[in-house]
């Protein structure tokens, strides 16, 4: 019997084959054999490799075999056997060189069979999430023998913070000293598992979170709240405060999101201060013009014209979140 994944993917590849008047005879046979084979892991990895491979090759105007390396090539030719019906309507089969006028249908074909299930919500191995578990280690170890305060460019970061940064976090420093910050409870998951209003019932401080944001003035609702609930605030010093807990969440099968769970004491500031960095990010002159959370419609438009000019990039760095050291901030 026929996974349902197998069955969708199955039904868009002859869609595509209608909308590009090729036979997918071959491909239908190529997907079933080695779905059988390899798995699920060949619709939601080996398959969006193909989608990147032929992207790639539509950028450079030019089809290169070795970025398809999980396919054979058709014979005296420069395509992928797999797909090579639709892949013909947009690359020429003998050198790979792209068509003069190369078929929008064929390149929305590929892009919908081998794209479809790549972030597909589901739990990835335990080999795969060993593997992540290790890469986050890993991380975690690089970073504890850096030393920010003998760094070369450790003047240079300071400076350049300061020119980007520094009207951002004044004003945020601004807020906190007036009391101005208003925290709540996000709808995220925290270590003691609580949910909804039921986070309101707890009553943790911490020393450290005491020294900025007085239990008082953040915890309680007004004078009367204190009088009738302080006995129950509990503070902890920073031996006694609990760790984060990291899980793994799905983003795509081949590797999953390593995420850390908070406190909820701790995710209750952290919202007050989200609101108000994103607040002030999009109101400051220098990075209001690049950072946007509200709308993104300017980055869309970038991002379009960039991929027809090549007037600006991004980039998508590994591990990126995970590798920004505690002590850059503290140095700044």
């Amino acid at each position: 019997m026929k996974s349902t994944e197998l069955v969708l993917i199955s039904k868009m590849l002859a869609d595509a084959g209608i909308m590009c008047s090729t036979s997918i005879d071959r491909d239908l046979l190529t997907l079933e054999s080695r779905y059988q084979n390899e798995g699920l892991s060949f619709l939601t990895i080996t398959l969006p490799t193909f989608a990147k491979g032929f992207e790639r090759s539509l950028e450079l105007g030019r089809l290169d075999p070795s970025l398809f390396p999980s396919f054979s090539k058709v014979h005296n030719g420069q395509i992928p056997k797999f797909l090579s019906g639709i892949v013909s309507r947009v690359f020429d089969v003998s050198d790979g060189t792209i068509l003069q006028e190369p078929s929008v249908e064929a390149i929305d074909g590929v892009r919908q069979v081998c794209l479809s299930l790549q972030k597909l919500k589901m739990e990835c191995t335990d080999a795969r999430k060993r593997k992540a578990t290790k890469a986050y280690l890993s991380c975690e170890s690089d970073l504890s023998k850096v030393r920010v305060k003998s760094w070369k460019y450790n003047d240079s970061f300071r400076l350049l913070s300061k020119l980007c940064f520094g009207r951002l976090f004044a004003g945020v420093q601004e807020l906190l000293l007036h009391q101005r910050l208003v925290p709540k409870h996000g709808p995220g998951a925290v270590v003691e598992k609580l949910s909804g209003n039921a986070k309101y019932s707890s009553f943790t401080w911490t020393s450290r979170l005491q020294r900025a944001m007085p239990s008082d003035s953040y915890l309680f609702s007004n004078a009367e709240d204190w009088i009738l609930r302080h006995e129950s605030l509990r503070h902890l010093s920073s031996k006694d405060e609990p760790p984060v807990k990291v899980i793994f969440v799905p983003k795509t099968l081949k590797t999953p999101r390593v995420i850390a769970i908070e406190p909820t004491h701790m995710q209750y500031v952290q919202q007050a201060f989200m609101s108000a960095l994103v607040h002030n990010i999009e109101l400051d002159p220098i990075l209001g013009r690049s950072i946007r959370f509200t709308d993104s419609t300017l980055n869309g438009s970038l991002a379009r014209q960039s991929s027809i000019d090549r007037s600006f990039a991004t980039l998508d760095l590994s591990e990126a979140s995970d590798r920004v050291h505690a002590a850059l901030v503290v140095s700044f």
